[in-house]
C-alpha cells in the first residue's frame, strides 16, 4: 500500500511542516485504514519504514504521558520489534538500542505486568519498575534525532512510502 500524493503538495509539506506533522501526515492514511479495519492486518503488508510510521503514533499516545509501562499495559509491545526494524533502515541505532532496553525489562517483569490488571495495580507498576522512568527520560532525548532521521529518510526515500504523483 502506497498512498498518492502530489509532488507539489509533498513538497509543500516538506517546505511548511514540523518533523512531528510530515511524519503525522503520511502515517494518515495507513491510521485510517487501521481504524477502518479495526485491525492491525495491514501491517503485514507494509514496508519496515512504512510500518515504523505507524507505530510511532502508537508510541506517542502513550510513551510522552504515561511512559512505557502505559504503552506495554495497553498491550502494544509487541508493537516494538517492528518499529526497531524500521528505525535500523533509516539509522537510529541509538533509539533502537533504548528500546532494545524497554524489551529486555519487559520479559524480565513480565509477570508484573500480567498480574497489574486492576487501575490500583497498574499504578503500582510506576514505583515497581522504576527503571522504566529511566528509559522514558533516555527516549524523550533521543525522540527529536528520531523524528529528523525519519524525515530526512522519507526525503530521499519517499517512494518506498508514498505514490507520488502530478
Amino acid at each position: 500500500m502506497k498512498p498518492p500524493i502530489a509532488i507539489t503538495e509533498w513538497s509543500e509539506i516538506l517546505a511548511n511542516q514540523s518533523d512531528e506533522a510530515i511524519i503525522d501526515f503520511v502515517a494518515a492514511p495507513f491510521h485510517e485504514k487501521i481504524y477502518q479495519d479495526q485491525s492491525f492486518d495491514l501491517l503485514d503488508q507494509l514496508n519496515p519504514v512504512q510500518k515504523a510510521l505507524v507505530i510511532h503514533h502508537y508510541i506517542m499516545m502513550h510513551v510522552p504521558s504515561g511512559g512505557f509501562i502505559q504503552f506495554i499495559h495497553n498491550d502494544y509491545v509487541s508493537l516494538i520489534p517492528e518499529f526497531m526494524e524500521g528505525l535500523k533502515v533509516i539509522g537510529d541505532t541509538k533509539m533502537v538500542v533504548i528500546l532494545d532496553k524497554v524489551l529486555v525489562e519487559y520479559v524480565q517483569h513480565h509477570s508484573i505486568f500480567k498480574a497489574a490488571h486492576t487501575l490500583e495495580l497498574f499504578t503500582k507498576l510506576y514505583d515497581q519498575l522504576p527503571q522504566f522512568n529511566t528509559l522514558d527520560e533516555q527516549f524523550k532525548n533521543a525522540y527529536p534525532k528520531m523524528n529528523s532521521l525519519i524525515v530526512a529518510y522519507l526525503k530521499e526515500h519517499v517512494q518506498e512510502v508514498l505514490s507520488l504523483t502530478v
